[in-house]
């Protein structure tokens, strides 16, 4: 394990030892509003897997507010927040920063352990009311102290875990961040890994037979998928929330890859 990564494992660590004993103010959201509508000065966007947000800007104050999303819900894009995204198949802690994020993968192990997915489907199951609170602080101190448990297990000398994914793994991570974003480029994606642009798309070639741009083109249109099956969206709408610019770019990029035109 190279020594940036150490560092990074440990300031996570510490980080969260911090937000244990902070007040935590818990907020979830479980659904998209019906009446949600597209603000032109927030970046919306939603994920496919559970997102769990620790804001960091008040720790210093023995504060910080948690915010549980949901899958498939629409949220804005922060900033000062440790991000725990989660799947079947594996979770990504991260931290964005002033614009930096910074990447560390925990994938499902064969000895198990990694609980993160199950204890945030209790916490979604929970009701939000006073009566409640407790089982809510209970089970964010079993995923803290689930995260601690992981977090130590990937400086271990026996690597019983990955501490970082592959490069691919971290940028299709990044896509899946940032597809919102209609100025997100292959060259960022790479600055942001610490490499050039022609070596990620080297291993994407070598991995998946395909262009990077080709894979995050791909993210959006499955986004965009999702959003016109929801039937809450129009055409115009899905271009913007999955990355582009143009609503003509968009219905000619969904024809071509799934064969029919866009319909909401």
């Amino acid at each position: 394990m190279k020594k940036s990564e150490t560092q990074f494992i440990n300031f996570l660590v510490d980080t969260i030892a911090k937000i244990e004993t902070a007040k935590i103010n818990f907020e979830m959201i479980r659904e998209t509003p019906d009446d949600f509508r597209l603000n032109t000065g927030q970046a919306y966007h939603s994920h496919h897997y559970h997102e769990l947000k620790l804001d960091l800007n008040e720790l210093e104050r023995g504060q910080c507010r948690a915010v549980l999303v949901a899958p498939h819900v629409m949220h804005g894009f922060t900033s000062g927040h440790i991000i725990l995204n989660c799947n079947r198949l594996s979770t990504f802690l991260c931290c964005n920063c002033s614009g930096n994020l910074r990447v560390i993968n925990i994938p499902l192990s064969k000895n198990g352990g990694n609980l993160f997915n199950d204890l945030l489907e209790i916490l979604l199951n929970i009701p939000l009311t006073p009566r409640f609170s407790p089982m809510h602080r209970r089970t964010l101190s079993l995923l803290f102290c689930n995260l601690q448990i992981m977090l130590g297990m990937l400086t271990e000398s026996d690597e019983k875990l990955q501490s970082v994914g592959s490069l691919t793994d971290q940028a299709i991570f990044f896509m899946e961040r940032h597809y919102h974003h209609s100025d997100l480029s292959i060259s960022s994606i790479a600055e942001n890994l610490g490499i050039s642009q022609q070596y990620l798309s080297r291993c994407f070639r070598q991995q998946f037979q395909i262009t990077p741009r080709r894979k995050l083109i791909e993210i959006r249109l499955e986004r965009a998928q999702q959003l016109l099956q929801s039937g809450r969206y129009l055409i115009k709408d899905i271009a913007k929330l999955c990355g582009w610019k143009n609503q003509f770019y968009f219905s000619n990029a969904y024809r071509k890859h799934f064969g029919r035109p866009p319909r909401s």
